[in-house]
């Protein structure tokens, strides 16, 4: 008798655990493939960079945005691909950042990557994802639970492109 009212009180718990909107998982992120809807881009890094449309050391061979309404999961899918043009705009393409509010929305990355020579480095798996309270108006004592999935990418040098893309669902 103890050990079933034992199993029935786990499976209990597990029922209402998994019934948790996402809201309740605050600090997750999840990865996972680009969604079959999204029109795939490519960014062009053998074009020649223009030098007027260089900022900070950074040129953008790709910002591309697509969003998909559906009846209570919108998501919006984002790509970008960056390349660091000169020392000084290093920090800022190796520094990936994306605001979410997990109390309505999921986030799902789907790659971060460093073009180089011509290759792809898979860079997902072995960076750091630190998410962070961002608070903008604490002062006022206004909290509104949105999130800052912080990405800091190694090894980025001039010349290298960053290629990521992500989805926020809700």
């Amino acid at each position: 008798p103890a050990l079933r009212l034992r199993a029935v009180a786990m499976l209990a718990c597990w029922l209402c655990l998994a019934a948790l909107p996402p809201a309740m998982a605050a600090d997750q992120y999840r990865t996972g493939p680009v969604p079959d809807w999204v029109i795939t881009l490519e960014p062009d890094v053998a074009a020649p960079t223009p030098a007027d449309q260089i900022s900070g050391g950074v040129y953008y061979l790709l910002s591309d945005s697509q969003y998909r309404g559906a009846p209570g999961a919108p998501v919006y899918f984002s790509r970008y691909a960056t390349r660091a043009t000169q020392t000084e705009g290093l920090e800022s393409v190796a520094h990936i950042t994306i605001d979410f509010d997990p109390t309505f929305q999921t986030l799902t990355l789907h790659a971060v990557d460093i073009l180089r020579d011509g290759r792809r480095i898979a860079k997902l798996a072995d960076t750091e994802v630190r998410l962070i309270q961002r608070e903008q108006e604490r002062d006022l004592r206004i909290y509104d639970g949105r999130k800052t999935a912080t990405l800091f990418l190694d090894d980025v040098r001039v010349g290298d492109v960053v290629d990521y893309s992500y989805s926020v669902q809700g």
